[in-house]
């Protein structure tokens, strides 16, 4: 280190410098987010720390996780039943898929027995044609058979005795041996009509079968179609609940940021109020001496003048005056809304103030990490320039050492001419050196006097951005003025929504009731019924699950009643308002 402090003096005190620039530039940034952030909480902290107390953040803690618990049951039952829906289904496909195989199976046996019933079709056609091939021939013997009789005949007077008994008995054996032939061909269509016939019957039950079983099978493909579509909305309903179990943990998670959050606020809130006391007082004091500088100036103008700029101070400090009365009853407004909020508006502000100050927070971290990573950068870039350096300098100082060594080498052969020879390459050498030291003292020096240029313009643009910001200040303070007036109305506009969002729930809520209530068919002789029933139903007033919590009063067939009334009710009306629609709810059952 020493050796290349003593070789790069230059570089290495610009390095530090360099190194001490960036670290103060990322101090000063780190200052000024830190400011930053802390104004970021001007308009919101004193109002939100005000409704917030440690029992209420308890206690809605404990009924969040209680209903996280209750929550967690019934999903595990719906689960269980699920699952077991689809293991049924499952069931009913593999048997509707295996019946189909059989089916198939055996219309692929029909087939192959409609084939060789074919075959033997066709046998049995060729057979007939054979034997009408026979009978013609037959006939045509017949004919012939006549003809030699009626020759016979007319020969008879021509042939002795034994001639014509001979012909006689030659005709009878052709009659005989004709007539069995006839008889022969008779049996054998008689056979070929007889298996034609229960060809063409069985042909006419394996077709009739045929039909039953594509009957069956399309029977058999739409169960399986169905059993399908059941799955798909068993997994549609398994894959909702997963998302509404999901919900349910992202907002307990939520709940328990909450806490955090609004404990740190709370902490936060009262410094805060000191802070913003304190600013009012500065502000006050502020335009009381401006009104003062004002009145001084104004003193040298006319009477008229001075009496209309004595007004517009009284007016500026009527309008301070009453832009913070209106910030003291916006901030009373607002901590009366959120009290007012407790079942429905202050989960969902809640949640959205947690997702926000999350966000802003995920968006300083991101910005610090990324300040953290350029200087990180810089730093790494930095020092791999100075190991560049210093791995060329140990080149050249190895480089060095070997040109020394060969030297001292070639000395040893040559003594003279070599040392010579060495004192003359070191003299140049020092040269060279001297040379590049006092080129890369120029180039720093060059380099320096830039930046220092380069400071001193950025010194300019800071104060004049300083007076550019000075000058936005102001501005910036009408602007929050007006926002204050702003937030005055939409604190206005939500306690109106409030108000309207629970008339509407409570409508809601009533409409419900006699709605199931008119389905219910009481049971003669109840008295001092109270039943209570949980109930699931999907975004379109669709019941999908009941499940009677507690009867008092009754046996099961009250049990029964009260849970066959909310069943026949389905689809239950919906809200006018989506964010009043709640995926459970509780039906009470009472009699007198």
């Amino acid at each position: 280190m020493l050796a290349l402090l003593q070789r790069y003096p230059i570089a290495i005190v610009f390095s530090v410098i360099l190194h001490a620039v960036l670290v103060a530039g990322l101090l000063l940034r780190l200052n000024e987010a830190h400011d930053a952030g802390g104004l970021a909480i001007d308009d919101a902290a004193p109002i939100q720390a005000v409704a917030i107390n440690e029992d209420d953040i308890q206690a809605e803690v404990e009924r969040l996780e209680t209903l996280e618990a209750a929550e967690r049951t019934r999903e595990a039952e719906e689960q269980a039943a699920l699952e077991e829906t689809l293991a049924s289904l499952e069931e009913a496909r593999a048997a509707a898929e295996s019946r189909l195989e059989e089916a198939q199976a055996l219309t692929e046996q029909q087939r192959q027995a409609s084939e060789e019933e074919r075959a033997r079709i066709e046998s049995l056609q060729q057979q007939s044609d054979d034997i009408e091939q026979q009978r013609a021939e037959q006939q045509a013997a017949a004919e012939a058979e006549q003809a030699q009789i009626a020759a016979l005949r007319e020969q008879q007077n021509e042939l002795s005795a034994q001639q014509v008994a001979d012909r006689e008995a030659e005709l009878d054996r052709l009659r005989e041996a004709r007539l069995q032939e006839e008889e022969r061909i008779r049996e054998a269509q008689a056979r070929v009509q007889e298996e034609t016939a229960r060809i063409e019957a069985t042909r006419r039950e394996a077709d009739a079968e045929r039909e039953r079983l594509l009957t069956e099978q399309r029977a058999e493909e739409a169960r399986t179609r169905e059993l399908k579509e059941e799955a798909r909305l068993a997994a549609e309903e398994s894959a909702r609940a997963a998302e509404e179990k999901a919900r349910l943990e992202e907002q307990a998670r939520a709940a328990d940021a909450l806490r955090e959050k609004a404990l740190e606020e709370k902490a936060l809130a009262e410094a805060e109020r000191e802070r913003l006391e304190q600013e009012q007082a500065a502000a006050v004091r502020l335009a009381e001496e401006a009104r003062l500088a004002e009145e001084e100036r104004l003193a040298a103008e006319a009477a008229e003048a001075a009496r209309l700029a004595e007004e517009a101070a009284l007016a500026e400090e009527e309008r301070l005056a009453e832009e913070a009365a209106r910030a003291e009853e916006a901030r009373l407004a607002e901590e009366t809304a959120r009290a007012e909020e407790a079942r429905i508006a202050e989960e969902a502000a809640a949640a959205e103030e947690a997702r926000l100050a999350e966000e802003a927070r995920q968006v300083e971290e991101a910005r610090l990490a990324e300040e953290q990573r350029e200087a990180e950068v810089a730093r790494k870039a930095e020092e791999e320039r100075l190991a560049a350096e210093a791995e060329e300098a140990r080149l050249v100082e190895g480089q060095r050492q070997a040109e020394e060594a060969r030297v001292a080498e070639a000395a040893a052969a040559v003594a003279a001419k070599a040392a010579a020879d060495a004192e003359a390459a070191r003299l140049a050498e020092a040269a060279r050196v001297e040379e590049a030291r006092l080129a890369e003292e120029a180039a720093a020096a060059e380099e320096a006097a830039r930046k220092a240029e380069a400071a001193r313009v950025a010194e300019q643009k800071r104060k004049a951005a300083a007076a550019k910001a000075a000058k936005a200040a102001k501005a910036a303070e009408a602007e929050r003025r007006a926002e204050a007036a702003r937030a005055e109305q939409v604190a206005q506009q939500r306690q109106q929504r409030v108000a309207r969002l629970k008339l509407e729930d409570a409508a809601y809520r009533n409409k419900l009731q006699q709605h199931v209530e008119r389905r219910w068919r009481r049971l003669p002789g109840s008295q001092d019924v109270l039943c209570r029933v949980d109930v699931t139903q999907t975004r379109t007033g669709t019941v999908i699950n009941v499940s009677v919590r507690s009867c008092n009063g009754g046996n099961d067939a009250l049990r029964n009643s009260v849970a066959n009334a909310v069943l026949a009710a389905s689809p239950l009306p919906v809200p006018d308002s989506p964010e009043l629609f709640d995926r459970r709810l509780v039906f009470t059952f009472k009699t007198s």
